[in-house]
C-alpha cells in the first residue's frame, strides 16, 4: 500500500483537470475585444468607409503605440464599426492615446490615421468615422 495515494491522484488527475477547466474559462483573445472590454471598460470606437460613404467590413483595425507597437487588434463588422480594447488608463494616459496611431488594412492595403481628434466620454474614446480613399 502507497503511503500517499491521494497526493498521487491529485497531481496525476486533479491539478490537471483544474488547470484546463481554468484555462477554458477564462477570458481569451479573439481578435474582436469582446472579453477584455467587458473587464475594463475602456475601448476605442469607430467606423471604416470607402469613398462612397459605404461600410467596410472585415478591415483589419490595429491600435499602435508612439512606437509602433500593436496594442490591440480587431476586425470591422459588417457595418464597418469597431471596438478595440483599451485596458485600465488614467486620464493622464487617455491624452497620451491621442499620439497613438490607427493602421487600417484593406485588401492588402495599409492606412493610417491618428487618434489626435477623438473624443472621450465615460471610459470610452470615440474615433468617429474613418473614410478610406
Amino acid at each position: 500500500m502507497h503511503r500517499y495515494p491521494i497526493k498521487r491522484f491529485w497531481r496525476a488527475a486533479v491539478l490537471p483537470a483544474v488547470l484546463i477547466a481554468a484555462t477554458l474559462m477564462s477570458p481569451v483573445y479573439s481578435g474582436k475585444a469582446v472579453a477584455a472590454d467587458a473587464l475594463t471598460g475602456n475601448r476605442l470606437t469607430g467606423r471604416v468607409i470607402n469613398s462612397n460613404g459605404k461600410p467596410i467590413a472585415g478591415a483589419q483595425v490595429q491600435l499602435l503605440d508612439l512606437k509602433k507597437t500593436m496594442m490591440d487588434l480587431t476586425v470591422t463588422g459588417a457595418d464597418g464599426r469597431f471596438n478595440l480594447d483599451l485596458g485600465v488608463l488614467e486620464e493622464a494616459e487617455m491624452e497620451k492615446l491621442r499620439q497613438f496611431t490607427l493602421q487600417i488594412t484593406v485588401k492588402g492595403r495599409k492606412y493610417s490615421h491618428g487618434l489626435d481628434a477623438a473624443t472621450s466620454s465615460g471610459g470610452t474614446v470615440q474615433i468617429g468615422t474613418i473614410e478610406l480613399h
